[in-house]
């Protein structure tokens, strides 16, 4: 806003004051005012935009199972009788 030096949170604050303001408008007289939703455009314009984080992406690891091979065992022929 180029007359004042406002927080962003004031910023905001008048930002919802006048989207109130086009609302009660729109109500009355069931229509649109197009210099109220210009100025609102301006002010939106002119906050910040919220930092948008990248999610960190998720690295998972393929575990190969592990394979087991089972030998037969040899039995003695005394055993086997």
């Amino acid at each position: 806003m180029s007359q004042f030096t406002l927080t962003p949170e004031e910023d905001q604050l008048v930002l919802d004051a006048l989207q109130g303001s086009a609302a009660r408008y729109a109500a009355l007289f069931g229509a649109i005012d197009p210099n109220l939703q210009a100025l609102i455009a301006k002010v939106e314009g002119q906050l910040p935009q919220p930092a948008v984080e990248e999610p960190v992406p998720v690295v998972t690891e393929v575990v190969e199972p592990e394979v087991i091979v089972e030998t037969p065992q040899k039995v003695p022929a005394e055993a086997a009788e």
